[in-house]
């Protein structure tokens, strides 16, 4: 997950992989498909179930919908 979004915050890590959606498994779904479920209003809550690496059954994550603005350069002083 990208810096400073829900799923970021909530703790989803990047080998994660989705495998539920409000609590309806995902199997077979194409990517669109899975994406059109994930849209919803700025506010509105969507539960996801990810499966990880070295931990047995689904984690569930509960994160709110908000606007994700993408930062095209990420930039840091170094000197």
């Amino acid at each position: 997950p990208m810096e400073d979004t829900p799923a970021f915050r909530a703790g989803i890590l990047p080998k994660d992989r989705l495998v539920e959606i409000n609590h309806e498994p995902i199997v077979g779904m194409s990517l669109d498909e899975a994406m059109e479920k994930m849209r919803g209003k700025v506010g509105e809550k969507i539960h996801l179930g990810m499966a990880r690496d070295g931990v047995d059954g689904v984690k569930h994550f509960t994160l709110v919908r908000e606007m994700i603005k993408v930062k095209s350069v990420k930039s840091e002083l170094v000197q």
